[in-house]
């Protein structure tokens, strides 16, 4: 016998256990749940999770928060997971159909997910709608006749941690600030207020290696421009998806941006 049970704003920690085994443990990365993801724990935060019952023990689920965003209610939809005993079985449609039957009851106007499976979210009534982009840049300076910008870093420990890094800070250069994270190999802006252009000679300087920025389409050729005095790589993100419930409401879901750390 399998049921799917739904708990607003509260995962049980058998839940959250198999959460960490499939996205951390398994992967030997992570520091926390609480590190990566706050807003679990935070009782003033908005979700849902629905968990995968067989035999009276929790095996898998999944979990939608809720955002509010220029006037409409939004689910984000991730930490989709099973225990591996008990893959192949069917569980994730029987999950995924009763997430989707109750939100619909909910009054969302949409839910976002990411993922590189597609296929597998497509059947669900999910479309890619991604024109998010990952920018690989190395600064080209000249060391002799550049001083080092003087920076302010302060690390951001209210914010959710990206599952591939470690950290999360804010940085402030002069007239720039953004937020960044990173892990053993390299370090990625997430947001960034200003110029672009200071934007990357400052961070550029600052690190002196090789770092990365997530940004959007809208911006391709502000990057463009940037390769008179960076190396510039563009990577068309393609992993987030979305299921429209509510089509008058499509303008505002089109445009809707989520942060890398914003991500389920």
């Amino acid at each position: 016998m399998v049921d799917i049970t739904c708990r607003k704003n509260i995962a049980s920690q058998e839940f959250l256990n198999i959460v960490w085994d499939v996205f951390f443990l398994k992967k030997s990365r992570g520091r926390s749940l609480k590190i990566h993801f706050p807003w679990l724990f935070d009782s003033s935060t908005q979700f849902l999770s629905f968990e995968i019952i067989k035999n009276k023990e929790i095996v898998g689920g999944l979990i939608v928060a809720e955002k509010n965003i220029n006037s409409i209610k939004v689910g984000l939809l991730g930490l989709v997971c099973i225990d591996e005993r008990f893959r192949g079985k069917g569980y994730l449609k029987k999950l995924m159909d009763s997430a989707l039957s109750t939100i619909a009851l909910e009054n969302f106007d949409a839910i976002y997910l990411w993922t590189s499976q597609h296929d597998l979210y497509k059947k669900y009534g999910f479309s890619s709608l991604d024109d998010s982009i990952l920018v690989k840049v190395k600064y080209i300076t000249n060391s002799h006749s550049e001083p080092k910008a003087k920076i302010k870093i302060t690390e951001r420990a209210d914010l959710s941690i990206p599952p591939f890094a470690s950290s999360i800070y804010q940085a402030d250069i002069d007239d720039v600030s953004f937020i960044y994270c990173e892990n053993n190999q390299s370090k990625y802006i997430l947001s960034y207020n200003g110029i672009l252009e200071s934007v990357i000679k400052a961070f550029g300087a600052f690190v002196d290696d090789t770092f990365y920025i997530n940004s959007y389409d809208v911006c391709r050729n502000e990057f463009l421009e940037a390769e008179k005095y960076a190396h510039i790589e563009i990577y068309q993100q393609n992993i987030q998806m979305v299921k429209v419930i509510k089509t008058e409401s499509l303008q505002v879901i089109n445009k809707t941006h989520f942060a890398a750390n914003e991500r389920i």
